[in-house]
């Protein structure tokens, strides 16, 4: 809906060059009112609920002025409703047309779920489009830190959101963690033997010393940051 190109729709993992010139050649016919145009003539054109999904994890669909949350809570539903115009000679921008009155439009309702939209986003693309909470918290504050990108040997402090945190067992029968972080920059593999961690969970903000040797990164010192 505006002439503003963000990210090649064919840099999104999921998306081949055969769906992308769909949507190109539907934008050329007319440019997309909304959102409820755009499924139905991406459904129309047998996209399947995947790709739709994609697409929004993608941002791709942030023309629309609708949060990516609000889309993936309805878009069953947008599918299901699109999938109504099938056998029908639908028209671009036309589903509001009294012809079609006997179809009720899905009202947009928002549920709040357990997706990790960040994930998903990095996933598809390789990089981060939305600001990532990271960047926000970087901007704001006089803690030194380094990037995980930047990270060679020797001594680090990294801010960072925890992302996983596995208990395992040495050969030897030690306990010890394997955490996974990420800042906005990539995600890093932390192993920690000295029971640190005990008061963290995933999806903490911390601010940690580490130590690389080299394939290794150990922990020295965490601490939880308030956000």
């Amino acid at each position: 809906t505006n002439d503003t190109l963000r990210f090649g729709l064919e840099n999104i993992k999921t998306i081949k060059s055969n769906i992308s010139q769909i949507i190109i050649d539907e934008r050329n016919k007319e440019k997309f009112n909304d959102l409820y145009d755009f499924i139905i003539r991406m459904v129309l054109n047998d996209i399947s609920l995947q790709v739709l999904a994609d697409l929004t994890y993608a941002n791709a669909l942030s023309c629309f002025m609708i949060s990516k949350e609000k889309i993936i809570a309805n878009l069953t539903n947008l599918y299901n409703y699109a999938s109504l115009f099938k056998g029908l000679d639908y028209k671009p921008n036309s589903y509001n047309d009294l012809k079609y009155s006997n179809i009720d439009i899905p009202l947009l309702v928002f549920e709040n779920n357990e997706i990790d939209y960040l994930k998903k986003e990095y996933e598809l693309l390789g990089v981060y489009m939305s600001t990532h909470p990271i960047s926000k918290i970087k901007s704001k504050t006089n803690l030194k830190y380094s990037d995980i990108t930047s990270i060679t040997n020797g001594f680090y402090n990294l801010i960072a959101k925890i992302i996983q945190l596995d208990k395992k067992k040495t050969r030897k029968g030690t306990d010890y963690i394997t955490l996974t972080v990420e800042d906005d920059s990539a995600s890093l593999r932390i192993y920690e033997y000295k029971n640190m961690l005990s008061d963290f969970k995933k999806g903490d903000i911390v601010y940690l010393n580490i130590n690389k040797i080299g394939e290794r990164i150990f922990i020295n010192d965490i601490k939880k940051l308030e956000v």
